[in-house]
């Protein structure tokens, strides 16, 4: 039986992606990561459809701070800097941190890029670890019209600063023509 089909996938740098993003963290009236060239940033990812019939829906099962158990994920947000966010990976489960700020990541073979960041809260010194990419970045929202967003895709970590990389969901939704469900 097949679970499911790959719609788009991406591993490419590109320019000006997070001065789109900060643009769009402007007219939304969120603090904004203040990027101000065209940097390149690494979008890494892979959307896939699955069956139906093999997936249990949308809910967020772990227990986190969130008081969200049982919630299902409602909508898209924004990373910014600042926000309190959530994830569940592979490999380290369901961890709570904040965005942090943007920096300049150097990938093997020497190629840079700037990503966001985020850090983990304070029971725990990182937010994610090798194993955890392909995870969604959820923010808290502040107005609690929706417990949980949507906000972001893991792709990556930097172990030398203990720095989770993520990429705006918005960003992968505009690039492969999608809106939110």
């Amino acid at each position: 039986m097949e679970i499911g089909t790959v719609y788009k996938s991406m591993d490419l740098m590109k320019t000006g992606i997070l001065k789109r993003h900060d643009e769009a963290l402007v007219c939304a009236g969120y603090p904004f990561f203040g990027l101000n060239e065209e940097c390149l940033t690494r979008l890494d990812f892979c959307i896939f459809r699955c069956n139906k019939n093999l997936v249990e829906g949308n809910i967020f099962h772990e227990e986190h701070d969130y008081d969200t158990e049982g919630e299902a994920v409602r909508g898209d947000g924004l990373l910014y800097p600042g926000a309190k966010v959530v994830k569940t990976g592979r490999t380290t489960g369901t961890t709570n941190g904040i965005i942090v700020s943007t920096d300049l990541v150097v990938w093997e073979g020497g190629l840079g890029s700037h990503e966001v960041c985020i850090m983990g809260d304070d029971n725990i010194p990182y937010f994610a670890l090798k194993g955890d990419s392909g995870a969604v970045v959820m923010v808290k929202n502040e107005d609690m019209s929706l417990c949980l967003s949507a906000a972001g895709l893991l792709h990556g970590i930097n172990r030398l600063k203990d720095l989770a990389l993520a990429t705006p969901l918005q960003i992968i939704m505009e690039e492969v023509n999608m809106k939110w469900m």
